[in-house]
């Protein structure tokens, strides 16, 4: 099913959307955030949504094969060096 969104818009708004489950406010378990990251990619509006932005330190311990289902790409994994209050 296509998004039926017009060209003009669709080209302002592609990519703009990074998912942050990891962080408030819906703080969610990293499991949880990589299968909901997989299935917002999956949707006909997956044309919005950008990267996955998880902390450098649960970088390395996210592992989307292990209870998650089929990987993410790392194309769609960015990291955060800091975050505001640490």
């Amino acid at each position: 099913m296509k998004s039926s969104v017009a060209g003009s818009l669709r080209a302002l708004l592609s990519n703009l959307i990074d998912y942050a489950g990891l962080y408030p406010p819906a703080e969610l378990p990293l499991p949880i955030v990589a299968e909901r990251y997989r299935g917002f990619l999956a949707s006909p509006d997956a044309w919005i949504l950008n990267r996955l932005v998880l902390p450098a330190a649960k970088r390395w311990k996210f592992n989307p094969a292990t209870k998650c289902g089929k990987p993410i790409p790392s194309k769609y994994v960015s990291t955060m060096r800091f975050t505001l209050g640490e």
